[in-house]
């Protein structure tokens, strides 16, 4: 749970950062399709830091070491892999 608190008052921190810039760089909008464009741009890091976090937040649970399996003996924890996913919300690392 602590970890999840932890997440939950860094997206608040990215919010406003996020938002800050998105209100700096569309100061004086020529168009509505600019503010839209500004706005599609910020959900898209939003979504970005909220999926990169979560993915950290389940690569802290541990697999168990051995697990039972279906030809008979028990299979081994070997590695976990990195893997990269490219989605809307950009490239996403994760382990």
């Amino acid at each position: 749970m602590e970890s999840l608190s932890r997440l939950g008052m860094e997206f608040g921190q990215h919010v406003q950062q996020v938002t800050a810039e998105l209100l700096l760089r569309v100061v004086q909008p020529d168009s509505l399709s600019e503010i839209e464009g500004g706005i599609r741009e910020a959900m898209l890091k939003l979504g970005h830091f909220v999926l990169t976090s979560w993915l950290a937040l389940q690569n802290e649970r541990s697999p168990a070491e051995r697990i039972a399996c279906e030809c008979g003996p028990r299979a081994r924890y070997q590695a976990m892999w990195e893997g990269v996913l490219y989605m809307i919300v950009r490239r996403v690392v994760y382990r």
